[in-house]
């Protein structure tokens, strides 16, 4: 359950072992589309794994099949993803500390792109950020929701379980 390793990885491992093998970042993108009235959604992450464009790439498959590069914004068929790379959060939730001034200054400098599109749909595309959730909720404001890739992975996972009838 890591986003940057699903970014580098989840093509391979998914055509090497015959299991299922869910990443988390589709998971998180259909859940902020589905949150978003705007259609205007933000994705923060390591500088990894918005480098990777995991996160354009899902976004494309999901409006082409059916319902993200450093800080850029990217406009898919009636959706306008802005994704931006939070370098510090992770250390900072790793050393314990998940609220308090530098956090937030970090918060309100890296998180501005996010803000000045206008977003009302936040994937937080980390599983470290969560522990920021707070702090996040504060600097981009109440009318944005935040979805967590972490949450909505361990739906999916429920969901294919439940399809393979190996709920327990």
């Amino acid at each position: 359950a890591c986003n940057t390793a699903t970014a580098a990885a989840i093509d391979v491992l998914a055509e090497r072992y015959d299991i299922p093998v869910i990443g988390v970042i589709e998971p998180g993108v259909r859940a902020v589309v589905e949150r978003t009235d705007s259609r205007r959604i933000g994705v923060i992450g390591t500088v990894g794994t918005v480098g990777s464009g995991a996160y354009e790439r899902a976004l494309e498959t999901l409006t082409t099949t059916g319902a993200t590069t450093g800080d850029t914004t990217t406009t898919t068929p009636s959706i306008e993803l802005t994704t931006c790379a939070c370098p510090g959060f992770v250390e900072f939730v790793e050393r314990g500390i998940t609220d308090g001034p530098q956090v937030k200054v970090l918060a309100q400098r890296l998180l501005q792109p996010i803000i000045d599109a206008g977003v009302d749909a936040l994937l937080l595309g980390c599983t470290h950020y969560p522990y920021l959730a707070r702090v996040i909720r504060e600097v981009v404001g109440p009318g944005v929701v935040l979805v967590s890739s972490a949450e909505e992975t361990a739906f999916a996972v429920a969901t294919r379980l439940a399809e393979l009838e190996l709920l327990r």
